[in-house]
């Protein structure tokens, strides 16, 4: 037998000669840095991991001057695409050294940046807290990556959590829609626009014009004037055939009181005439103008899909703060078949303090609030976590209050729908003599932007879950009772949220179906 060469590969042949399968003893042992980064590489697009980590092992232990990139693609292989909460502390100690070093030696080093924030933002969202200052500058100085640095990145690891993972995603995958419900968030210009737009849908339309009012009707005086002239010619034909006009007589006085009168009322009737017109060109000016105003407001208004698409983004948003918050992974929310449990979202016009509600009826005939109260359910196979916060819809961001809480589902005392009036108008202006009511027994009122669409007879729709020493309230509709008017939010979800929660409560066992 002949020596073989120290850096000889072995190879093992399995399989016919049509599909020959090679199998590597271990690695190249050689000690050629290119060769060795080259074999890392590969074993890296490959996932096999060990490999990886040792090629590029050798390949810094050999190479003169290793390159930058070098030490973020050996930490990518060191995280064995796992993510980085995953990994003992000590170990992922020395993936980020490595990536620290780099980026100092390197600030132009995107990737190194990209996958610095990363780490940080699991262990934020593990540990539920804000993302530091240092953080938010790798994050954006992630922003100049390339396409194939990014795809690197999430090819190797998956960390839907990080907003600069979804950031990185989303460039390395432009044309894949998004499976984490991300919709790109608004640029200034479209934001300023839609704070316009909404504005306008919650302020009052532009009302007609009053109709004229006219000085008074001519046709009494025309008979007066008529009247008078007749007498002033009787006078006057009487006066020639008895021939009584002399200083003494009465008629030339009379005769000439009536044709001053004629002459007063013809004055005024065609004075009244001259007047009318004139209002009646100011009413069709106004009604020209206000026409052109109701124009420019319908103009003004946004439309009903770009409402929609709008909650949405912000819905988004929402969940993905209630995920933070809650430290709910995503995959905590696949079934043991692959399945995504899709989080419920329970909204409607927002109860507390109420009165800073408003409610608009766009032209298209559908209603909509300038706040909602949004209830977010994230329904595990062992729990289930609940998110509660206000949304301002005109700017689209969350209200500062929000409560999160989870529940094992044998903990959940009651869930149900239920509806309850609302004072209207009149009792409320009748209560006001009265003395104030305790605040936990209130009900407080929203105010409608459009007078003639406020219910005369109002009722609230809510959902309502109750576990011990805590309940969820969010009112879902707003409807009148005395007509077919409803003013629910299309995108809430709730009674799937109901019969959800109630699968899961009777699948807890004798414990849960006493809450159902």
């Amino acid at each position: 037998m002949t020596d073989m060469p120290e850096d000889h590969q072995n190879i093992h042949n399995y399989g016919n000669i049509g599909k020959q399968q090679y199998t590597q003893h271990n690695y190249y042992t050689g000690q050629d840095p290119a060769r060795n980064l080259t074999a890392a590489r590969d074993a890296l697009k490959r996932h096999d991991w060990e490999i990886a980590v040792k090629h590029y092992a050798d390949h810094i232990a050999h190479a003169r001057d290793p390159a930058g990139v070098v030490f973020v693609e050996y930490a990518l292989a060191d995280l064995q695409g796992k993510r980085p909460r995953d990994h003992p502390d000590g170990h992922l100690g020395r993936v980020r050294t490595r990536l620290d070093n780099a980026y100092s030696d390197d600030p132009a080093l995107s990737c190194a940046a990209a996958l610095l924030a990363i780490i940080d933002e699991d262990l934020n969202h593990l540990h539920r807290q804000e993302p530091e200052l240092y953080t938010k500058r790798l994050s954006a100085a992630a922003d100049t990556i390339s396409t194939e640095r990014a795809r690197m990145i999430v090819e190797s690891i998956t960390v839907d959590e990080s907003p600069t993972w979804l950031k990185l995603e989303r460039l390395a995958n432009p044309g894949r829609p998004g499976g984490t419900g991300e919709l790109a968030l608004l640029n200034d210009d479209e934001q300023r626009d839609r704070e316009r737009r909404m504005r306008t849908l919650f302020s009052p339309p532009p009302r007609e014009p009053a109709p004229p009012y006219r000085l008074s009707h001519s046709t009494p005086v025309l008979g007066l004037c008529v009247a008078l002239a007749t007498l002033a010619i009787t006078l006057l034909v009487l006066g020639q055939v008895a021939h009584a006009w002399s200083p003494f007589s009465p008629l030339p006085y009379v005769m000439v009181l009536a044709i001053g009168g004629t002459i007063c009322c013809a004055g005024w009737i065609v004075a009244t005439a001259i007047r009318n017109a004139a209002i009646e060109r100011r009413y069709d000016t106004e009604v020209r103008e206000q026409e052109q105003r109701y124009r420019g407001y319908l103009d003004q208004l946004p439309t009903a899909d770009q409402i929609d698409r709008w909650l949405r983004g912000d819905l988004a948003v929402i969940q993905q703060r209630a995920l933070d918050r809650l430290g709910i992974l995503r995959g905590e929310l696949v079934t043991g078949t692959g399945r995504y449990i899709s989080p419920f979202v329970i909204m409607g016009p927002e109860e507390q303090r109420s009165s800073r509600t408003k409610m608009a009826q766009h032209p298209n005939g559908r209603f909509f609030a300038s706040r909602y109260g949004v209830f977010v359910l994230f329904m595990t196979e062992r729990k289930l976590g609940a998110y509660r916060t206000t949304l301002d819809a005109i700017t689209g961001r969350r209200e500062a209050a929000e409560q999160t809480s989870e529940y094992r589902y044998g903990d959940i005392v009651s869930v149900s729908v239920r509806t309850v009036p609302l004072p209207t108008s009149r009792e409320k202006t009748a209560s006001k003599a009265k003395q104030a009511e305790p605040e936990q027994n209130k009900e407080e009122d929203y105010t409608f932007v459009d007078a003639d669409s406020t219910p005369t007879t109002p009722l609230a729709e809510r959902f309502t879950l109750i576990v011990p020493s805590d309940r969820f309230d969010v009112t879902t509709t707003i409807r009148d009772e005395n007509s077919a008017k409803d003013y629910r939010i299309q995108l809430s979800q709730t009674d799937r949220a109901l019969a959800a929660i109630r699968r899961n409560i009777l699948a807890a066992g004798p414990a849960g179906r006493r809450a159902v």
